[in-house]
């Protein structure tokens, strides 16, 4: 993975990080689906990280999820 990609994943982990922050504080507030949508994007920024140092970019939300289906579930399922 070169440091271009390296960059890229460090600051998609930092929004993660953010974004999962923030939706502990509005849990405390009482904003629970404010909550749900920060969580959310948390795992959607962990997702594009981990699918970049596969060598994946998927520029949709649905890409993304297929993507991580297609190169991280189905290899796995192979092993049961």
């Amino acid at each position: 993975m070169d440091e271009h990609v390296r960059a890229i994943v460090a600051v998609r982990l930092e929004k993660a990080r953010e974004d999962i922050a923030t939706a502990h504080d509005l849990i405390d507030l009482g904003r629970f689906r404010g909550a749900v949508n920060r969580a959310y994007y948390a795992v959607y920024h962990l997702a594009t990280a981990i699918l970049l140092t596969l060598d994946v970019e998927r520029s949709k939300h649905s890409g993304v999820q297929s993507a991580f289906g297609q190169f991280l579930v189905k290899p796995s399922l192979g092993d049961l």
